[in-house]
C-alpha cells in the first residue's frame, strides 16, 4: 500500500493522445494504445472517467466521455461504446450549467469546444440546440477574452488556433504545461519530436513528468522542515527552491542548510503569479499549499518568503470573505489554516484531520485524478485506531492525576479542576504516544502545582508565605528546620517534594542514571515570581530584557523542561551548561512570554500589573503609541519563533538532542495554539471542545461521513 504512489489513468488525457495521427499515416494513430485503452474502460453506464457514481464527477464524466467519443469517431471505431456515450451525454447534459458541480479547470472553454469538434466530425450529439448555440457563443467570448491563459486549455480551439505560439510554452520535458492533453491536441496540428517524447513518458507513468506548483511547494515545505539540503542535481528538488527564488546557492556548511536568495522570484507579485502561470495553477488548493510553504521561514530576512505569504493570506481570505470556496473540507481547511497557520497543537489537528479526512479524496484539473494504489479507507481505520487506543491512555491518565491532587490533599486548597484537565491537555496534544507516559505524568504534575503557586504569588499569598516556600524549596530534603508558616504551604511543599522524590525522580534516574531533583524543583520559577510580585508592589520597572527574561520562567518554560528528562535521550550535564541549552531557553521565553502578555494586555492593564506591551510604552517616554508596541511584541515573538526553528533544525555540532529541540519547537507551537483567542490555559473558551475530542470523544469509524468509492 505504501509503494510507490499510482495516479488514477485519465480518460480525458488518454483521449487527447489517442487522436494523435501518425506522421507517416495520417489516417492511423500515432498512439494505437491509446485507442485500445479506450474501448476497453468504458464504464457499464457509457461513460469513461475516475468514477459513474461518484455525484461530484458528472461534469468530469461528461467532459471525460466527449473526448472518447472523438477519438473512437475520428478513427471509425467503437461504434457501439460511441452509441452507449451518446446516451450518457444525454442523460445527463442538463448538469453541463450546474453550478454546484465541480468543473474540471477550464470546462467552459473545452467542453464547448469539444462540441463543435463533435460536430465537424459527424457526431449526433443529444444536446438541446439552444444549450449547444449558448455553449459556442460562450466559447467565442471566453476565447476573446482570456487570451493571456488560453493556451494551457489550447485544445478547444482545433486548427483556428495559432499553434506555434502555443508552443512557446513547451517545457524542457516536451510538454506544454505538463498537461498530456494539450500536448496531444499541439501534435495533432504541429509535429515536434520532444512532444512525442514527452507523451511516450506519460504512457510509462514517468514520475517527473507529474510535478506541479503544488507539489513543488508542498515539498519545499517539508524538505525545510527536516532540515534536508535541496540539491541541483535532483530535478523535483531544484524545482522546489526555484518556484521561490531561493535557488542559486544552496550549500551545507558545518552542516547547516544556507541558503543564498537570488533575484525577486516570479511568484513574490501577486498579479504577475496570476497572469503568468497557467489556470491549472490558479485554484485554491495550489494558493494555500504556497501559503503553508511560505510560512516556514527560519532566517530574520527571508524577503520573498514574506511576500509570497502576504499575497497568499489575502487571497484565502478573499475567498472566504466572497464565498467562493465550495468545497466545505476545503473551506474548512483555509480557514484552520489562517487562524493557526503553522502553529497548532498536534493531537488538536491529528483529530480534525481525522474527522474531515475524505476516503473519495481527488484532485481536479482538467480532469479529476486520485492515487488509484492507495487505500484510503485503510489509512482511516489505522488513524483511527491508533486515535483511540492513544485516547483511552490520556483518560486513564486523567484518572490518576484526579486521585493524585486528591492524595496530596491540594483539593482542599479550592483546586480548579479544570487546571487539571488543561495541563494534561497541553502535555497530551504534543506528547501523545503510548511510550512517553512517564513524560506526561510528570509535566503534568509539576504544571499543576507550579499553577497552585503562581495563584498565590498573584493573588492572596503573603509575602511570609511566599518567602517560606522559597526557603521550603532551598533547603530540600531539610526542610524540617524551616517548618510551614500556613496549612497551604504544607500541602503544596509535601505534594511538590513527595512527587519529586517519590515519584518522578527514580524515573528519570531510570532513563538518566543520575539525580535530576535540582532540574526540577523550579526553584528558580518560585523566586522569580517573588521578584514580579516585588516589581508590582513596589511599582518598579525594569528593563525589558530583564522583565522577558523573569518571565520566561514565571509563564512556565522552566517547568516545561521537566518533561525534557523523560523523552529518551540522555540529557548530560555539559547539554544543560551548553550555550545551545541557554540559546534555546532564551528564545523560546522570547515567544511564550510576549505571546501570554500579548494576549493578556487588557485585563492585566486593569489589575495594574506588569506586561510587556505596557512597558514599552512607559520606557519609551511617549514616543510609542499602544498599538505600536502591540507591533514591536509581535515583532518580538516572530523573530524569536524563527530562531528556534532554525535551531530545531541544525544538525551540525548541536549538542542538545534533536527530541528536545522539536520539543521546544512543540511548545512554540502550542503556546501561539493557546493564546491564538485569549488563554485558553486559564480560561479555555473553544479550547474546551478541543479537550473533550482528545480526551472523552472516542472516533466511531461506523458513523464517519465518508465512503470509500
Amino acid at each position: 500500500m505504501f509503494g510507490k504512489v499510482q495516479l488514477s489513468p485519465s480518460s480525458y488525457d488518454t483521449a487527447w493522445v489517442a487522436m494523435v495521427p501518425s506522421r507517416g499515416a495520417l489516417k492511423e494513430p500515432l498512439f494505437p494504445e491509446s485507442v485500445d485503452w479506450i474501448m476497453q474502460n468504458q464504464h457499464p453506464n457509457g461513460s469513461w472517467g475516475l468514477n459513474p457514481s461518484y455525484p461530484l464527477l458528472v461534469k468530469d464524466s461528461l467532459s471525460s466521455t466527449l473526448a472518447c467519443l472523438l477519438a473512437l469517431q475520428k478513427w471509425k471505431v467503437g461504434e457501439q461504446l460511441v452509441q452507449k456515450g451518446l446516451d450518457f451525454i444525454g442523460s445527463n447534459h442538463f448538469y453541463v450549467n450546474d453550478k454546484q458541480q465541480p468543473s474540471p479547470i477550464g470546462f467552459e472553454i473545452v467542453f464547448p469546444g469539444m462540441v463543435s469538434k463533435a460536430i465537424e466530425l459527424g457526431l449526433n450529439l443529444p444536446l438541446d440546440t439552444a444549450l449547444v448555440d449558448i455553449m459556442l457563443s460562450k466559447h467565442k467570448v471566453k476565447s476573446f477574452r482570456d487570451k493571456s491563459r488560453i493556451a494551457y486549455v489550447a485544445e478547444a480551439f482545433g486548427e483556428a488556433h495559432s499553434w506555434k505560439e502555443v508552443m512557446t510554452h513547451q517545457r524542457s520535458n516536451g510538454s506544454l504545461f505538463n498537461s498530456p492533453a494539450t500536448t496531444a491536441a499541439s501534435l495533432i496540428h504541429l509535429h515536434d519530436d520532444k512532444s512525442v517524447e514527452y507523451l511516450r513518458s506519460w504512457q510509462q507513468r514517468n514520475e517527473e513528468i507529474f510535478l506541479d506548483v503544488t507539489c513543488c511547494a508542498s515539498a519545499f515545505r517539508l524538505l525545510r522542515m527536516h532540515g534536508y539540503e535541496v540539491g541541483s542535481e535532483l530535478v523535483m528538488y531544484s524545482r522546489v527552491w526555484t518556484l521561490f527564488g531561493l535557488y542559486e546557492d544552496v550549500k551545507k556548511e558545518k552542516g547547516s542548510l544556507i541558503v543564498v536568495v537570488d533575484a525577486l522570484s516570479e511568484f513574490v507579485d501577486e498579479e504577475y503569479f496570476f497572469s503568468t502561470v497557467g489556470m491549472q495553477y490558479t485554484n485554491t488548493s495550489t494558493i494555500l499549499e504556497l501559503y503553508k510553504a511560505a510560512q516556514i521561514r527560519i532566517f530574520q530576512r527571508e524577503p520573498i518568503l514574506e511576500k509570497i505569504h502576504e499575497w497568499t493570506r489575502n487571497f484565502l481570505n478573499n475567498e472566504l470573505l466572497n464565498r467562493a470556496i465550495y468545497d466545505e473540507r476545503l473551506r474548512n481547511e483555509v480557514e484552520y489554516a489562517l487562524e493557526f497557520s503553522i502553529h497548532n497543537a498536534d493531537r488538536v489537528e491529528h483529530r480534525r484531520s481525522i474527522d474531515l479526512y475524505d476516503v473519495d479524496n481527488f484532485a481536479m484539473l482538467k480532469t479529476s485524478h486520485r492515487c488509484s494504489n492507495i487505500d484510503n479507507g485503510v489509512i482511516l481505520a489505522l488513524a483511527v485506531e491508533d486515535f483511540n487506543s492513544c485516547q483511552a491512555i490520556h483518560r486513564e491518565e486523567l484518572q490518576l492525576l484526579e486521585k493524585w491532587v486528591k492524595d496530596t490533599r491540594m483539593d482542599q486548597l479550592g483546586f480548579d479542576w479544570h487546571i487539571l484537565y488543561s495541563s494534561h491537555f497541553v502535555v497530551a496534544s504534543v506528547h501523545f504516544s503510548p511510550e512517553l507516559a512517564d513524560a506526561r505524568m510528570a509535566w503534568s504534575k509539576i504544571s499543576i502545582i507550579g499553577t497552585i503557586l503562581d495563584d498565590m504569588f498573584d493573588i492572596d499569598g503573603t509575602r511570609q508565605e511566599l518567602l517560606n516556600i522559597i526557603e521550603l524549596v532551598e533547603k530540600w530534603d531539610e526542610y524540617s528546620s524551616v517548618g510551614y508558616n500556613s496549612e497551604r504551604n504544607k500541602i503544596l511543599f509535601s505534594a511538590l517534594y513527595d512527587t519529586i522524590n517519590n515519584d518522578l525522580a527514580p524515573k528519570a534516574f531510570a532513563k538518566q542514571g543520575r539525580c535530576i531533583n535540582v532540574q526540577v524543583q523550579n526553584l528558580e520559577m518560585i523566586k522569580c515570581m517573588l521578584k514580579e510580585v516585588d516589581w508590582w508592589t513596589e511599582n518598579l520597572a525594569p528593563g525589558i530584557d530583564e522583565y522577558i527574561f523573569n518571565g520566561t520562567a514565571t509563564v512556565g518554560c522552566g517547568i516545561y523542561s521537566t518533561i525534557y528528562f523523560f523523552l529518551g535521550p540522555e540529557l548530560a550535564e555539559n547539554v544543560l551548561s551548553s550555550q545551545e541549552y541557554a540559546n534555546l531557553y532564551y528564545y523560546i521565553g522570547r515567544v511564550v512570554r510576549p505571546l501570554n502578555d500579548y494576549r493578556s494586555d487588557e485585563r492585566e492593564s486593569v489589575e495594574r500589573k506588569l506586561n510587556l506591551c505596557s512597558l514599552l510604552v512607559n520606557q519609551s517616554n511617549g514616543s510609542l503609541a499602544e498599538e505600536d508596541a502591540k507591533d514591536e511584541v509581535r515583532h518580538i515573538i516572530e523573530s524569536s519563533r524563527r530562531e528556534v526553528l532554525r535551531m530545531m533544525l541544525q544538525t551540525h555540532g548541536s549538542l542538545v538532542p534533536k527530541a528536545v529541540k522539536e520539543s521546544v519547537w512543540k511548545l512554540s507551537k502550542l503556546c501561539h495554539y493557546l493564546y491564538a483567542r485569549g488563554d485558553e490555559f486559564r480560561t479555555p473558551g473553544s479550547g474546551k471542545d478541543d479537550i473533550n475530542r482528545i480526551f472523552y470523544e472516542p472516533i466511531n469509524l461506523s458513523q464517519h461521513p465518508n465512503k470509500c468509492f
